[in-house]
């Protein structure tokens, strides 16, 4: 994959793809840890809008990479003294939540990138006995692989993603190396976009064929001589029936 020249508004810039080899957490597992005394599990769902479970992507990292971003230094030092700690991202497909308006604003953000799917990411953490708690902004970013559905995967087709966080548009470059999956780096968790973006070739291949005006032009002018020709003999042969 080559890296994407796209409008600089809202977005990182990046000049290399790199092959992504942390640990990986793929959807739909989990991974059981210790941290310190403490016993530590993260889970990654995974689902489509009805409610099905997928197997599509990744967490990526390793365990203290991920508690770092998700707790306190405060959670962090309960947990090191034998806390027991929860962390669960949940990542849902086509979100029916996913409005009209929101919709408008991912495709009015980068005009030239085509919008392919849409996705809601939600981090949680659970210390103890405490209740679940929602993190918007992680302390650092988080790196999650999305796979592009297969229909999608094309020579020339460079996929990236939006992220909309309380009214922003961002734009997400994929950071690794493979053309089947997009990998992102965020600490920001909310509703995302899976974009892509043709090159000259790609868009001209794709593109429905035309009529060529110059092969059908003769075609109509030879139908009309070979009409007039016909009624040409069938005049000719009532005069001489006459």
């Amino acid at each position: 994959s080559e890296p994407m020249t796209l409008p600089t508004a809202g977005a990182t810039a990046v000049t290399t793809r790199q092959q992504v080899t942390s640990s990986r957490i793929p959807f739909g597992t989990g991974r059981h840890a210790t941290y310190g005394s403490g016993i530590v599990t993260i889970s990654v769902v995974a689902v489509d809008g009805n409610g099905n479970a997928m197997y599509n992507g990744a967490l990526n990292g390793d365990t203290a990479q991920i508690l770092s971003a998700c707790l306190t230094a405060e959670e962090l030092a309960a947990v090191s003294a034998g806390a027991e700690l929860h962390i669960r991202l949940t990542v849902t497909d086509e979100p029916p939540a996913v409005t009209a308006e929101e919709k408008q604003t991912f495709a009015a953000a980068y005009p030239g990138l085509t919008v392919a799917g849409y996705y809601d990411l939600t981090l949680e953490k659970k210390l103890g006995n405490a209740d679940w708690t929602k993190i918007t902004a992680a302390n650092g970013e988080l790196t999650i692989t999305l796979d592009v559905p297969e229909g999608l995967v094309a020579p020339g087709r460079r996929f990236s993603v939006l992220r909309l966080h309380e009214g922003a548009i961002t734009l997400l470059p994929d950071i690794d190396a493979e053309d089947e999956t997009v990998t992102i780096a965020t600490g920001l968790f909310s509703t995302y976009a899976l974009t892509y973006e043709d090159d000259a070739k790609t868009q001209k291949q794709n593109a429905p064929a035309s009529p060529k005006t110059g092969d059908r032009f003769p075609a109509t002018i030879s139908g009309i001589i070979a009409a007039a020709a016909l009624l040409l003999r069938r005049i000719l042969a009532m005069a001489t029936q006459i």
